[in-house]
């Protein structure tokens, strides 16, 4: 049986590690489970949660005080915000965690996210810039993510 995001298999699993995360006092471990629901938000277009759960990653990456945390914090939290349609709130988002994207937290990235990470977030930031009308930069933000897919020859982020 294939257990993908958004099934109940799954949501349960994110639920009880969120808990024994909690309960051990391990931010890394409660960032998976974080990270997992609020990506179990988004696949069913349940956005309020999501956006929820990518507040409550800010506030655990800003308390724990690591990069890796806030990035992808900022990350869930652009798009969230993309989502429901706060593009300039999300672009804000988006900018910053592509700043503080370190490549060294690379195989960190992909323990949460089958892309590259990097090339993820310059994805997701040329749809915001494209929305909000900023064409040439949504077009330069695509090519970097290009260039850096291509530099990569990851299968799943070409």
């Amino acid at each position: 049986m294939n257990r993908s995001w958004g099934t109940p298999e799954l949501v349960e699993v994110h639920s009880r590690t969120r808990e024994l995360a909690s309960t051990l006092n391990r931010p890394r471990a409660l960032l998976f489970a974080l990270w997992g629901q609020a990506t179990d938000h988004w696949v069913r277009a349940d956005l309020k949660p999501a956006r929820r759960l990518a507040a409550e990653l800010r506030e655990l990456s800003n308390t724990a005080g690591d990069v890796f945390m806030q990035m992808m914090a900022c990350c869930a939290s652009g798009v969230t915000c993309f989502h429901l349609g706060e593009f300039t709130t999300g672009r804000i988002y988006l900018e910053k965690a592509v700043l503080l994207y370190d490549p060294a937290h690379r195989p960190s990235y992909s323990e949460l996210v089958p892309h590259d990470a990097r090339v993820l977030l310059r994805i997701q930031l040329s749809w915001l810039l494209a929305c909000l009308g900023h064409l040439d930069q949504a077009l330069f933000q695509r090519e970097m993510a290009l260039d850096e897919a291509r530099r990569l020859s990851h299968p799943p982020t070409l």
